[in-house]
């Protein structure tokens, strides 16, 4: 019995410390991000459509981060920065618009691959 739970404790460690890891990097990212393209409240959409780099990159460690809601912060923390960056996703690959709600099924249709879920806007809101 001793010899299957230490593999397994490891196995549980090493998996806890990737997604911290993760975590991190991805909060490390978004907060970049968001100083590189968020001033004084506005966004720089225009920008970003010309060099969404910083963006696909920060999104692309999101879709396969697995968030506890075991920690509360991070949980909160987590799905808030998803969901702006995600807005910001679909407003530049709509670029130039007045409002997302001018985009049918922006915010209750289409589903984006996030947190290791399909999951639309209104169901992170919801979440």
């Amino acid at each position: 019995m001793k010899k299957t739970i230490i593999p397994f404790l490891f196995i549980l460690f090493a998996v806890n410390s990737i997604t911290a890891q993760d975590l991190t990097t991805f909060f490390s990212k978004s907060d970049s991000f968001f100083k590189a393209n968020v001033v004084n409240g506005k966004v720089k959409y225009a920008a970003i459509k010309n060099d969404p780099k910083s963006l696909n990159e920060v999104l692309e460690i999101a879709k396969g981060i697995s968030v506890s809601k075991s920690d509360a912060t991070q949980y909160q923390a987590f799905w808030i920065n998803a969901y702006n960056l995600l807005v910001i996703d679909g407003i530049i690959n709509n670029y130039p618009l007045k409002s997302p709600l001018d985009v049918p099924g922006f915010f209750d249709k289409t589903k984006h691959e996030v947190g290791g879920k399909s999951i639309t806007l209104n169901g992170i809101e919801n979440n």
